[in-house]
């Protein structure tokens, strides 16, 4: 079993009262403390390395945490950039195609067509381009939130197992 089962503001209640001046209270204490760990089925060593463990799976947690941040504001920051430099080239594209069209009395149709053309494939280009870029951004930072949830839930059924399975030793 594990400390689940175990009230623990009871039990943290009742180790108060092993601090009392009369030694009767402060036995009675201790006695019902172990009835208390008996009934549910823990020792003090599994209860309090169950309580380290998951202080360790916390400070797991918080850790992966900061990186996920971490990689996010930098995965923010290569978009932003990217959005602006995919900007900048959408305008000067635009501005080309503006001056072509305004050059059309000057220049044969069909050069002005190309021209044109490739720049709107240019300007497709740079669309998909980003896309594909923003979408693979998202994917990253799923892919590390699942995985950063797959390792804690792995960490405390981990430490879950070990106490029940020493605890099982332990009675063996």
């Amino acid at each position: 079993m594990s400390s689940a089962s175990l009230d623990l503001q009871k039990l943290a209640k009742v180790l108060q009262l092993t601090d009392s001046t009369h030694d009767g209270e402060a036995l009675n204490s201790v006695r019902l403390a172990n009835q208390l760990l008996k009934k549910a089925g823990v020792t003090y060593e599994e209860l309090l390395r169950e309580k380290e463990a998951e202080a360790s799976v916390d400070k797991l947690r918080t850790e992966y945490l900061k990186r996920m941040r971490g990689y996010m504001q930098k995965h923010q920051e290569e978009m932003d950039a990217l959005k602006e430099a995919h900007q900048k080239e959408l305008d000067y594209l635009n501005r080309r195609i503006a001056w072509w069209r305004e050059r059309t009395v000057q220049v044969n149709q069909k050069s002005h067509q190309e021209e044109i053309l490739k720049l709107n494939r240019k300007i497709d280009w740079w669309h998909h381009k980003y896309q594909y870029l923003l979408e693979r951004t998202e994917q990253e930072k799923a892919e590390l939130a699942a995985n950063m949830t797959k390792r804690i839930s792995y960490w405390r059924s981990k430490v879950r197992g070990t106490l029940i399975g020493d605890g099982a030793s332990d009675a063996a």
